[in-house]
């Protein structure tokens, strides 16, 4: 099951119920794509992880032999302060590698909340949905490590994407950028898209708007 952008040929003399289906097995196969890639970044970082494991084994080594040659020769001040100079850099190297994995899995979550939205958007419309989103959401963590995620629209802020979802149904920017209901086909999208030809505005032109606005 594989993902590709559908067009307006794909829905031609097609019946709401194929246009539900296609859609429901394209958006399944997004998913997969998705989950793909994260397993081949935590392949990728499983292999980064024994190399960097192996140098820094190495360079333990060489300090190791460093400090032994200053002891020998009598150097004690000087080997101490290697030490202390190496304990500094491991400490910093540690705090670092910390904030890094902190931010990974935070980029991870957020993507899981976008994908959850994107999903529901109609195609044309992911790019300004996406920039949005990047100002609206949020991922935080508790002590316990919970997952604590921030939608904020307005003056709302949700929890999770169900019920920004359903907020969104009743949100005049965000229902122009969702599909159509699937029962209905591609008639009401239509209809819909037509309808706001009262507007000098393309519905993408809107949604950029609305983003400035709640910027």
């Amino acid at each position: 099951m594989s993902y590709r952008e559908l067009t307006a040929a794909d829905f031609a003399d097609k019946s709401p119920e194929d246009i539900a289906a296609m859609v429901s097995e394209n958006e399944a196969g997004l998913r997969n794509k998705n989950t793909e890639l994260l397993g081949k970044f935590d392949e990728y970082k499983g292999e980064l992880g024994q190399k960097e494991s192996a140098i820094e084994e190495e360079r333990k080594r060489n300090l190791e032999l460093e400090t032994k040659q200053l002891v020998d020769a009598g150097k004690y001040e000087d080997a101490l302060k290697l030490e202390r100079e190496q304990n500094a850099k491991e400490k910093a190297a540690l705090k670092a590698s910390d904030e890094k994995t902190k931010s990974l899995i935070k980029q991870r979550d957020l993507k899981d909340v976008h994908f959850d939205i994107l999903s529901k958007v109609s195609e044309s419309l992911q790019a300004p949905a996406q920039a949005m989103l990047d100002k609206m959401t949020d991922i935080n963590y508790g002590e316990n490590g919970e997952v604590n995620k921030s939608i904020k629209w307005g003056d709302k802020e949700f929890s999770n994407t169900v019920d920004f979802l359903a907020h969104a149904e009743t949100d005049a920017t965000w229902k122009a950028m969702l599909k159509a209901p699937e029962t209905k086909g591609l008639n009401v999208h239509n209809s819909n898209a037509q309808g706001s030809g009262n507007s000098k505005m393309t519905l993408t032109e809107q949604a950029i708007a609305a983003n400035k606005a709640n910027a």
